[in-house]
């Protein structure tokens, strides 16, 4: 249903993939994932345009910050992008233990899809399914003024 290429493959790989897909009725998601750091918000928001005008039908970036501010970063990347008239969904992650916000409160900031495990985690700060859910429940009730 649904295919994810890296974004910094080979570019023609990358345009292949995309065509291949759609011609087929298959979704793409095109994700950039760095383990180690976070780039600039500025930076981010560049890397999601590009990524946008590969064709994606989702934009996916997924750091590892090495400081809270740049968990801001990237959620306030996603809502300038959101607030420009952005119509692509995203998924914007921050990796580790500083990111699980990002897991839990991202649709607040134009984030599309979280990620959880329902067992061993593929990502650094991935929490379970249960913990997700119930955590998303919470917060909903308190938008929902409940």
């Amino acid at each position: 249903d649904i295919v994810d290429i890296e974004y910094f493959s080979d570019m023609e790989i990358v345009d292949e993939v995309i065509a291949e897909a759609h011609s087929k009725g298959v979704y793409v998601i095109v994700s950039n994932h760095d383990f180690k750091t976070t780039i600039p918000m500025e930076q981010i928001v560049d890397r999601f345009k590009s990524i946008i005008f590969t064709g994606a039908d989702i934009a996916k970036i997924a750091m590892m910050p090495e400081e809270g501010s740049q968990v801001v970063d990237m959620m306030q990347a996603a809502k300038e992008l959101q607030d420009s008239g952005n119509q692509t969904p995203l998924i914007v992650i921050s990796m580790g233990e500083l990111g699980v916000e990002t897991r839990t409160t991202g649709e607040m900031y134009g984030n599309t899809i979280s990620f959880a495990t329902a067992g061993i985690p593929s990502a650094p700060g991935q929490i379970s399914v249960d913990a997700l859910r119930s955590q998303l429940t919470m917060i909903h009730h308190i938008i929902a003024g409940k």
